[in-house]
């Protein structure tokens, strides 16, 4: 089972080399800019600052935001046994398992980068057990949608982020409804994300 969705990608070892003219002493963020910064976001205290304001590329990782949404996938192991146990409260504590196994990989110390308006991700492992293709679909509220499916089970993760800027912090929340569907069982999850 893969860490991460870097692991995923294959970013895991990724090594940053320096390079142009000047090299490491190119990339370094001077002081100045970092109070310029701060200057600006102070005036942005308890707004969402994710549609008012571009922010400096050294505070991103270098993911888009649709390859995060694919990051639960990790544990797509859940969502085959929730799609093939004969028991419904077991299919569902399978679902809850995986539902809850997606907040581990919430925690970020760096901000993804916003797709643009119609940008896709289609992503499918080497084993071909899942195919997953995600599309921006609004830019302000940044609005993502995923669908992921196979021949046993459809699985449709929508998220609307918004966020509040507290000056140290930022806190991000998510909207949006899911639903998970099994054909051979005729059933059908669907939830909310936690606030």
């Amino acid at each position: 089972m893969l860490k991460s969705v870097k692991g995923m990608f294959g970013y895991e070892d990724l090594e940053v080399e320096d390079g142009g003219a000047g090299g490491a002493q190119d990339h370094a963020v001077k002081p100045e800019e970092r109070a310029g910064l701060w200057k600006q976001l102070s005036s942005y205290m308890g707004k969402d600052i994710t549609s008012m304001i571009s922010l400096p590329v050294w505070i991103f990782e270098p993911l888009s935001f649709l390859q995060i949404m694919a990051e639960p996938l990790q544990f797509d192991e859940l969502l085959k046994n929730a799609s093939e146990d004969p028991e419904a409260a077991l299919r569902l504590a399978y679902l809850m398992a995986f539902i809850t196994a997606g907040y581990s990989t919430a925690v970020r110390n760096k901000k993804a980068f916003n797709p643009l308006l119609g940008e896709t991700f289609d992503y499918v492992p080497k084993d071909n057990r899942w195919r997953l293709f995600a599309e921006q679909v609004s830019h302000h509220p940044p609005i993502g949608v995923t669908q992921v499916s196979n021949d046993k089970f459809d699985l449709h993760l929508e998220m609307e982020i918004k966020t509040k800027f507290k000056g140290n912090s930022i806190d991000v929340i998510v909207h949006g409804t899911n639903t998970f569907s099994v054909p051979a069982f005729d059933d059908q999850y669907s939830w909310n994300h936690l606030e």
